[in-house]
């Protein structure tokens, strides 16, 4: 078959044959363009479709740390409230005690001498202690009127034996700070005698009631209180 020259004036041709002209050079073109387009969009639609994956994972991650950091406030805030009541039963225990041993324990002694018996002496405490049961000593006539309003006065009896007596009003004892330097007068034998007081420190003391602890259990002291602190120990001989 042959092809008609009217046909061939349209397209102009190279010498060699080739097809040429300005409007197949467009098509291609136009083809390059829409392939390109194409193209482009397909990426660009990967490349947004990454990037929302992206953010999706952000997102989750993001509240995955969340959940973690508040499970963890919640967590302390939980310890917290643990340790507050704790530290308020802790509190009331302390009150309670504290009440009790003020049953026990007594106010504080004021300035001046008192008498009474020594419980206990803390003098490697610091500062060091003593533990004193307060009592009211009563001699003479005053020892006889004392007895019998306490009802301690035997049948038919109008002088109390020894022309002494001692009244204990209260079981409370009291909790006294010592002065270190405080010094102690004894009156008995062998540690001194009523005529002639040996006055000993505080550490020579303890270490007397240690070796023998019968003269804390039998004999009474007075203590000197000066500023809310023992300065002075003396013991009352007993007839």
């Amino acid at each position: 078959m042959r092809i008609d020259e009217r046909m061939r004036t349209d397209v102009p041709t190279t010498p060699a044959g080739r097809v040429t002209g300005g409007r197949w050079n467009a098509w291609v073109l136009v083809l390059a363009l829409v392939v390109g387009v194409a193209l482009g969009a397909v990426g660009e639609g990967v490349i947004a479709r990454s990037e929302l994956n992206d953010r999706e994972t952000a997102l989750i991650a993001a509240r995955t740390n969340v959940d973690r950091l508040q499970a963890r406030v919640d967590a302390v805030t939980a310890q917290l409230a643990d340790a507050d009541a704790g530290a308020a039963r802790l509190e009331q225990r302390l009150a309670t005690a504290t009440a009790e041993l003020g049953t026990w324990v007594g106010p504080a002694l004021p300035d001046g001498r008192h008498f009474g018996s020594i419980a206990a002496l803390g003098d490697d405490q610091t500062p060091p202690r003593v533990v004193f049961d307060l009592q009211q000593w009563f001699t003479g006539d005053a020892a006889d009127a004392a007895a019998i309003a306490d009802g301690a006065m035997p049948p038919g009896q109008i002088h109390i034996e020894n022309g002494f007596y001692i009244r204990n009003v209260s079981p409370r004892w009291r909790v006294v700070e010592v002065d270190p330097a405080a010094t102690v007068a004894l009156v008995t034998y062998p540690y001194g005698d009523i005529d002639h007081p040996r006055v000993v420190s505080l550490e020579r003391f303890a270490e007397i009631t240690a070796e023998d602890p019968a003269l804390l259990r039998w004999s009474p002291f007075w203590l000197v209180v000066r500023d809310g602190v023992v300065v002075a120990l003396e013991q009352q001989y007993i007839p």
